[in-house]
């Protein structure tokens, strides 16, 4: 597959992950307004399994707090969104796994960069690069403390920080190796060596067809007839 095809679907995870988070935060765009959840509102999915949930989240991914350097956070993740993107073009020859995690993890920076750099604007409560990332999904888990902290649920994330997760998952499993594709110069090596091959053999079989063949004499029968005739005649 093509790279721009995987910077497209890139894309496409883009507007699906903004698009769900509009409809969790709410918009009035275009003579169109739409409430999204309230603070606090819980609506089922699958049970109590999987629910949906407004937070908007001042730190980063899962809710992990930067405080007062998320300005930094939010320039870093431009830095290393831009980086994903030529990253993802310069390795077109190698294996589809790896293709797909560079995609996911470049779906998912641009998806909460675009929260934090131009949400606190457009909704009028953060200066540039300092809004808020809107979660919304929420999973239940089986009660845990773990080092002090209680968990009754995962952490509340989006469509972004599932591509994130996914990616990471995808690059440990693929070591971030690309594949032993053949480049064209080595290509080109073999079919030059195979071809050389094929000429000697070539050769070799015109020479074998130019070589002399040994056959042995008929036998001359009606010689050997006028002679049988011969001694019939002395006999008489």
């Amino acid at each position: 597959m093509k790279a721009y095809r995987f910077h497209l679907i890139a894309g496409l995870l883009v507007v699906l992950d903004q698009c769900t988070k509009l409809a969790a935060r709410g918009f009035s765009l275009f003579g169109i307004t739409h409430e999204g959840l309230s603070p606090g509102e819980v609506i089922p999915v699958l049970g109590n399994v999987v629910r949906f949930t407004l937070v908007e989240n001042a730190g980063s991914a899962f809710g992990l707090d930067w405080g007062e350097g998320k300005i930094i956070l939010s320039v870093a993740t431009m830095l290393i969104a831009g980086g994903l993107f030529w990253y993802l073009r310069s390795i077109e020859s190698t294996t589809g796994w790896l293709r797909i995690a560079v995609m996911l993890l470049l779906a998912g920076a641009v998806g909460n960069v675009i929260d934090r750099t131009f949400y606190g604007v457009a909704y009028g409560y953060a200066p540039l690069f300092l809004g808020s990332v809107v979660d919304f999904i929420q999973v239940d888990i089986p009660d845990m403390d773990v080092f002090g902290q209680y968990w009754t649920h995962f952490p509340v994330f989006n469509v972004a920080d599932s591509c994130v997760t996914i990616g990471i998952v995808l690059m440990l499993l693929t070591g971030g190796k690309t594949s032993a594709t053949p480049s064209p110069e080595s290509a080109q090596s073999l079919d030059s060596a195979l071809g050389d091959g094929q000429g000697a053999s070539e050769t070799s079989t015109q020479e074998q067809n130019s070589m002399p063949t040994l056959t042995h004499p008929a036998h001359d029968d009606s010689g050997s007839a006028q002679h049988q005739d011969g001694n019939d005649d002395v006999n008489d």
